[in-house]
């Protein structure tokens, strides 16, 4: 739902690097607060580390959905909402669960909160919506077709000198160009 549409706007490539990239900031931010806070007596006790352990790739899949806040902000997401199946815009859904870890991490005692790396998932997420309002413009948009086609990119882009009507022809059908 989420990361094949990113995929889509970034290319295969473009999305690793960029998925790498969002774990790698995830890492950073979780690491360097564990420095910043000190060690967690309460984890010393509970499992005899001062930093609870970061595993997993869950940082990098935040880095996804905060990318794909900025790209699809108005497509609806389907989630459970007091035991009931809702619709609702990206940027409202993954919007509160990328806020939610940062108010976690802001809150807790350390870069974890309950035993999920809540930094982890912030400098993922943040990553994410800072990587793609900054790269959102290298990747298309405009064009021809609906509001949700222009905005997400996924608008027929007319070639200099195409008319519509070659734009709109289907692969391997022959149209015939509108006369002028």
């Amino acid at each position: 739902i989420v990361g094949d549409n990113v995929e889509d706007r970034f290319g295969r490539l473009g999305y690793l690097l960029l998925y790498l990239a969002a774990g790698s900031a995830a890492a950073l931010a979780y690491g360097s607060l564990s420095v910043a806070k000190g060690p967690n007596p309460e984890m010393i006790e509970r499992i005899g580390m001062p930093y609870p352990p970061a595993i997993g790739a869950s940082g990098a899949i935040y880095g996804v959905l905060g990318m794909y806040i900025v790209l699809f902000p108005w497509a609806r997401i389907r989630t459970i909402v007091l035991f009931q199946l809702i619709r609702m815009p990206a940027l409202l859904c993954l919007g509160l669960m990328i806020a939610g870890d940062v108010f976690l991490t802001i809150t807790s005692k350390g870069p974890a909160s309950g035993g999920v790396a809540t930094a982890a998932h912030a400098g993922g997420g943040l990553f994410g919506i800072v990587a793609a309002l900054v790269l959102k413009g290298s990747i298309g948009g405009g064009g021809e077709g609906t509001a949700w086609e222009v905005q997400t990119g996924f608008a027929k882009s007319l070639r200099s000198g195409e008319s519509a009507a070659v734009a709109e022809s289907e692969p391997g059908e022959a149209a015939v160009p509108a006369e002028e």
